[in-house]
């Protein structure tokens, strides 16, 4: 994700970062630190979330990021879009196995 500023920082910028969905943490995604610092002299930050790479097969989940509470030197706001979704879609595949008995 990218947090980002409509304007330079003239002293750093701290910001919470929350994460909702449908996806779960710890078996979809590890939560990450939930502040992020936009420093001095910059627009923005990146903020990652990494995703655990599981064998459970599900359907498309959504891992949403919501901005709140910037801190800094002077005003600030969240601006109209606060949030941002990415889908987190399934690589893997169901495996079907047949036992029975056989006749010789």
């Amino acid at each position: 994700y990218l947090v980002y500023l409509n304007s330079l920082a003239q002293y750093d910028v701290t910001a919470t970062v929350s994460l909702s969905g449908t996806a779960s943490a710890t078996s979809d995604y590890n939560a990450a630190s939930s502040v992020v610092v936009i420093p001095a002299g910059s627009f923005s930050t990146n903020f990652s979330v990494p995703l655990v790479n599981d064998t459970t097969v599900e359907s498309t989940e959504t891992l949403i990021a919501t901005v709140s509470n910037p801190t800094g030197s002077g005003s600030f706001s969240v601006g109209s879009a606060p949030t941002a979704t990415i889908s987190i879609l399934n690589d893997d595949t169901a495996t079907v196995s047949v036992a029975g008995n056989t006749t010789v």
